[in-house]
């Protein structure tokens, strides 16, 4: 009777252990479920805003040249961060469904990177953010066009918030061959002098919805999809990610790999398609 009653009591601390777990972890979920439908409803909201500020502008007055193109770049960065909020919700229910179907293809990495940077760097005149390429020429990897745009996309886009909480900075881009053989991996490096992460954070940033503290508090915008969709599209691909920060208030370097290309590729025919926006 001694050993069956043992026996038994173990089985029940063990479950109510179990079952406490689960509740933390729904808490967990919860919370974060919470603070992605506050970040999302500001990330609509606030473009649509300033869409709209911006039409009631144009509509009550003729503005000058200078005015009328501040305003243009206005909605040009409204309508961009829309559509920006727009992909990551599709691309990351359709990753959930595995309802995304890559395709390798041979692509110039500095062609991709310069293209992704067009917009962002005429924003970062006008944020106070420096954008600097220093990928080198003649690195080709092996990966589907569409996920790589949206990767390279998101990181700079993460890094850019993070120097734009900030106050102003640098995100600089730099790559290089990382191995020789058959396994030889190309490595894309954001690195940015923004507010950086407690370094105990770095792996839950890839975690769906996740994001540092609180809404209320928060420096930067977002709604915690980006680095979970760059990690699910690199994983695809057959490469690697990770995010590393001195501390906070430190910056951070985001490192993503993916397959070499040994053989030339002509930039022109790496255009990555847009992803499509269905209703």
């Amino acid at each position: 009777y001694g050993w069956e009653g043992s026996f038994f009591l173990a089985v029940l601390v063990a479950t109510v252990s179990m079952i406490g777990v689960t509740m933390r972890q729904r808490t967990e979920l919860f919370r974060r479920q919470q603070n992605f439908l506050a970040a999302v409803s500001h990330e609509l909201k606030s473009p649509l805003a300033s869409l709209q500020l911006s039409a009631e502008t144009l509509l009550l007055r003729d503005p000058d040249k200078a005015g009328r193109t501040r305003i243009a770049d206005r909605m040009v960065a409204a309508t961009e961060r829309l559509g920006n909020m727009v992909t990551n919700l599709l691309d990351a229910a359709r990753l959930d469904e595995d309802a995304i179907e890559l395709t390798a293809e041979v692509i110039d990495l500095q062609d991709m990177v310069e293209r992704v940077l067009e917009p962002v760097v005429c924003m970062g005149h006008i944020q106070g953010v420096a954008i600097k390429n220093e990928v080198p020429r003649g690195l080709a990897i092996t990966a589907d066009p569409s996920a790589v745009k949206s990767v390279i996309s998101n990181v700079v886009s993460n890094a850019f918030k993070s120097v734009q909480a900030k106050g102003g900075g640098t995100v600089r881009l730099t790559a290089a061959q990382e191995s020789e053989g058959r396994n030889s991996m190309v490595a894309l490096r954001v690195i940015d002098d923004g507010v950086g992460f407690d370094p105990k954070q770095s792996a839950r940033l890839f975690d769906k919805f996740f994001r540092p503290g609180s809404e209320l508090t928060r420096k930067t915008k977002g709604a915690g999809l980006g680095l979970h969709i760059v990690r699910r599209f690199v994983d695809l691909d057959g490469g690697s990610t990770k995010i590393e920060s001195p501390g906070e208030g430190m910056g951070a370097t985001f490192t993503v790999q993916w397959r070499h290309a040994k053989h030339h590729v002509d930039p022109a025919s790496s255009r990555a398609p847009e992803h499509e926006v269905m209703g």
